[in-house]
Formats: C-alpha cells, structure tokens, sequence
C-alpha cells in the first residue's frame, strides 16, 4: 500500500511543480516583456541586452517541442519579437505552459 502512496505523491508534486513553473514563467516574461521592447527599440534587435531578454524568454518556455516552437516563431524570426503578447496567457498552447 505505501508503494501506492509514493506513486501518488510523487505524481502530486509533479503535477504542482509543473503549475508553480508556469506561474513563475508568466510572473518572469511579464516583468521581462517591457524591458525587451524598450532595448529593442531603442538598441535594436541584435544587440547584446536584447539577445540576453529574448534568450532569457526562451528559457522560460517549457522543454521539448512547445521550447521549440516559441523559439522559432519568437527567438529566431528576426521580427518575431514584434508577436509576442504583452500578457504570456495569450501565447498560443503549443508554444507556452
């Protein structure tokens, strides 16, 4: 019966760490969003603080094909930054948490 219990815990904080990274996630790209359109603005897309904020973005999306498909559309498209939502809850489901 324990062996049943320690399935069901560790499922449970999987579960919850996987809900306090996308809180974080959001609570981080929506403090970081108005820095990056600022560098970008006035420093341009290819300098050094704006690869940093978009690198930074990228991190935060989760791993395996949703990491993937943020990057290319937002990282890796020189004017996909203009795309990004300035709330991450309208970042489309297969690119965000």
């Amino acid at each position: 019966m324990s062996g049943v219990v320690n399935l069901l815990w560790e499922a449970g904080n999987q579960i919850t760490g996987v809900f306090t990274s996308k809180i974080s996630a959001d609570q981080i790209y929506k403090h970081i969003y108005p820095s990056l359109v600022f560098i970008i603005t006035t420093k341009g897309r290819k300098s050094r603080e704006a690869i940093s904020l978009l690198s930074v973005l990228e991190s935060l999306a989760p791993s395996g094909a949703k990491r993937r498909n943020f990057s290319r559309r937002y990282i890796q498209n020189q004017d996909g930054w203009k795309e990004l939502p300035s709330d991450p809850q309208r970042i489309p489901f297969g690119f965000w948490h």
